[in-house]
Order: C-alpha cells, then structure tokens, then sequence
C-alpha cells in the first residue's frame, strides 16, 4: 500500500494544529464567512430585525459535521458576535442588560450545540450497531457489501487494486455436534479475533453468516494479499491446535486489478476460489489475480 511522505517541516506544523481544525477545512471557513456576512447584515439592519436563526446556521453546521470543541467555540464567537451587532445598533447600551442578553444567548447556542452532538453521537452508534455482527463483533454482510461497493468505486477512480477473501472454517460442525453451540460461538469470536488482529486498520473484517467469513483488502494486491492471508492462517492454526477439536480454515481470495461493477461477481468469485481450496485437501490459502 503506497504512503505518502510528508517533509518534516510540513508535519511538525501540521502536529501544532488542533485536531478538530483538520475535520474538514472548508467547513470551518464558510462558517466563519456566514457568522461575518450575518453579523454585518445584522448590524446595519439595526435592532428592529432578528438574525438568530442566522448565527445558529453556523453553529449548528460546525456542530453537526465538525467537533465539539468547534462547536462550543462557534458558539461563544456567535453569541459576542451577535452582542456586539446589538450593542454598536443601539443609541444607549447598558452594560448589565447587554451581559445578560449574552449569557441568555450564549446558553442558547450552547444547548443547541451540544444536543447536536449527542444526537449525532446516537445516530453514528446507531449505524455501527447496523452494520455490527453481535456474535463476533466484526462487520455484517450488510455493512461489507456497502464498504466494498465504495472500494470499487474507488478503485475504478485511482486504478489501485482490490483483494476480498472468503474465509470458511473446516469441519466446523464436528465443534457443534461434539462440544455444543457455545464451545462453536466461543471458536467463532476466536477466529475474528486472530483475523482482526492478521489486517489492518483500513481493511474489513466481516462475519457473512454461519462460519463463514470475508476480508476486503483495499489497495491490496496478490503478493501483499498473499503474505497477509499466509500470516492470518498460521495465527488461527496457532490458536485452535490444542482444541478438542482443532479447527483449521480454508481461504479463498481474488486480487483484482481492476474490479467488475457487479459486488456479487466478486463475492461469488471469492466463494469459489474458497471452495477450489477446499477441494484441494482443505486448510489451504489460495490467491488468484483477476485483471478485469
């Protein structure tokens, strides 16, 4: 996987800026323009319109798509913004009623900011949840079939290659039928949990049903797909080998330079490529190359 240097003055300068400030650049500073454009109208307007819901547009944006922190300081800079607009409007400005009046706004801002966040917050775990097998802990056949259709698309744009694998374990049913479903559950998350730890972070790790697996390997080729696959097998052998019932894998995967449209051409391709596999004596890795 290609990785881009960065000099080192460049990335010492990029260490002193605040995390929340690299979320998304152009979203701070067309809220900032906004808060400006709506403090100004706000102020030669006079005292007799309401821009409220104006400088809330600002906060709310950095809010939602931003950072807390963002969002708390969008909120003090709107609410002195909006004061300030008030106050050099008015003929006589007494300065408790104008404290008041930013507190009162400022609390304002605030509640909004923050329940932003948090409903934002539920909705994200709300998706995590959707996409998550309960079992393994590993992404669903729901949440890996949307994940692969974005690594197509961005295959198809950058020209990097794309790996998925189909993991199936061997004699899986003998740990059922001999030991009970809680000794084969208990396998199940073992296996994810070598698999996971076999990857990287930007790869995905998906339990598709029964004891059924699959791993997409984004801007992954056959030779890195194959020291990778090789290494997750001898971690998942090491684990099991002292099981009542030592249970093995067989992997199928197929590195494509350049992936078809069709997400179901290519988990069918991995499945067969799993099962060619197991045909050849089971316990095996296998790695093919689809140019496309």
């Amino acid at each position: 996987m290609t990785t881009t240097q960065v000099e080192p003055s460049q990335s010492s300068f990029l260490r002193r800026i605040p995390p929340w400030l690299l979320v998304s650049p152009w979203l701070y500073v067309w809220s900032i323009l906004l808060f400006v454009l709506v403090t100004l109208i706000d102020y030669l307007t006079g005292v007799d319109l309401s821009f409220s819901v104006f400088y809330l547009l600002s906060v709310a944006a950095v809010s939602w798509w931003g950072s807390g922190t963002a969002g708390l300081i969008f909120c003090v800079v709107s609410a002195m913004g909006w004061i300030l607009a008030d106050a050099a409007a008015r003929e006589i400005v007494q300065p408790g009623i104008l404290l008041w009046n930013a507190a009162i706004r400022l609390t304002f801002f605030v509640i909004v900011s923050r329940s932003l966040n948090r409903i934002r917050g539920l909705l994200e775990r709300e998706r995590e949840l959707s996409n998550t097998d309960y079992m393994t802990g590993a992404t669903n056949s729901r949440g890996f079939y949307a994940a692969l259709a974005q690594e197509v698309e961005r295959s198809h744009r950058t020209g990097r290659p794309i790996t998925v694998a189909y993991v199936d374990l061997d004699n899986f049913k003998k740990v059922n039928d001999k030991l009970g479903h809680s000794a084969g559950d208990k396998v199940l998350r073992r296996i994810a949990h070598e698999l996971s730890k076999s990857i990287r972070r930007v790869d995905v790790l998906s339990r598709l049903g029964g004891d059924e697996f699959a791993l997409l390997l984004p801007e992954t080729g056959e030779t890195e797909a194959k020291t990778m696959l090789a290494r997750a097998h001898e971690n998942i052998l090491a684990t099991t080998a002292q099981d009542p019932f030592p249970v093995t894998v067989s992997i199928g995967a197929v590195a494509y330079s350049r992936p078809p449209d069709s997400i179901d051409e290519i988990v069918s391709h991995a499945d067969r490529t799993m099962y060619k596999a197991k045909q050849q004596g089971k316990n095996k890795v296998l790695v093919v190359t689809n140019q496309g």
